[in-house]
């Protein structure tokens, strides 16, 4: 076994994750060795601990290794995810906007109130310039 390497592993006692297209090994220390498909395909052969100094050897055919997905397929991937956030940025930006719009017109109905009550109640009609200057503002916004 060279020097620095712990020990050599065949590459079926690995575990693989398609997700992440990486192999992974249980280190001693308690984390796990990885090395990347796209590595194994380029023949590096040294998986590495990312919490320790230890490293393994991977014993590996590159014939029996899965494919790599073509570039293509990463790009339309990536270009879905994006897409997808940004219609929930969309959407997001649409909800705010009709809570904005329904909290004005429960605020505009809520003046109105105000105004027939306080006319309601007054011996002499209550002067809407007094009251509240915007009011008429409120009034022309709804027609």
């Amino acid at each position: 076994m060279s020097a620095g390497i712990y020990e050599e592993v065949e590459i079926e006692d690995m575990t693989y994750d398609p997700e992440t297209l990486t192999y992974s090994y249980p280190c001693p220390c308690g984390d796990k060795f990885s090395i990347e498909l796209e590595e194994l395909y380029d023949e590096e052969d040294i998986a590495l601990c990312p919490s320790c100094t230890l490293r393994i050897r991977v014993i590996f055919d590159v014939d029996s290794l899965p494919e790599l997905p073509d570039e293509e397929e990463e790009e339309e991937d990536e270009a879905e995810v994006n897409a997808t956030e940004n219609d929930i940025k969309s959407l997001s930006m649409k909800e705010k906007e009709v809570d904005i719009v329904a909290k004005s017109n429960v605020a505009n109905q809520m003046v109105n109130t105000v105004f027939k009550v306080a006319e309601s109640e007054a011996e002499t009609p209550v002067d809407d310039k007094v009251l509240l200057p915007q009011k008429q503002e409120l009034d022309n916004s709804e027609t």
